[in-house]
């Protein structure tokens, strides 16, 4: 009778299944990571696109703080802010120099990275309160966004709107 007892009574322990099981999720886990690792420009693309639309507010911000005219200046692979017109600080730099961003203190330049493009290259203006305006400085009246960025990598793009008069930004997706 006491050595039914003993069988009866279950030992604690992990079964062959459950190990079996704990060690398909952490496959797939580490299946899930490995993908994630591996493709840096698709985990970026979305960010770098907000990136430039959030300095595209912040340079907005900046033109009408500072009463200072500003434009951003893109080419395929970046873009940088520089004042319009130079003069005092803190328009003091020479022409095609960024500024300095007040927010970090580094020059107000941005290098798209792992081969994440930018088009079109194309320069555009901000007047004293932060809204879109032609070279000359005159505000942009149209019904169409007066510059449409696009930030793409492999076929895939997040799209940047900057509507006329008002300067609100669109993004997407």
């Amino acid at each position: 009778m006491r050595l039914r007892s003993n069988l009866d009574r279950r030992q604690g322990g992990f079964t062959l299944i459950d190990l079996i099981v704990v060690m398909v999720i952490f496959s797939i886990l580490a299946a899930y990571g490995v993908m994630k690792i591996n493709k840096k420009g698709d985990d970026t693309l979305w960010y770098q696109g907000q990136r430039m639309a959030r300095d595209i507010r912040h340079v907005q911000v900046l033109s009408s703080t500072w009463g200072k005219p500003l434009k951003i200046v893109s080419t395929s692979t970046g873009y940088r802010v520089e004042c319009i017109t130079a003069g005092a600080s803190p328009c003091n730099a020479s022409a095609g120099t960024a500024l300095t961003d007040p927010a970090t203190g580094k020059a107000f330049s941005t290098t798209l990275q792992y081969g994440v493009t930018l088009s079109p290259a194309t320069t555009i203006y901000f007047d004293i309160q932060g809204r879109p305006v032609n070279s000359d400085g005159v505000t942009i009246n149209t019904t169409a966004p007066i510059t449409t960025y696009s930030v793409t990598y492999s076929g895939t793009s997040v799209t940047i709107a900057v509507a006329p008069i008002t300067g609100f930004l669109t993004v997407s997706p």
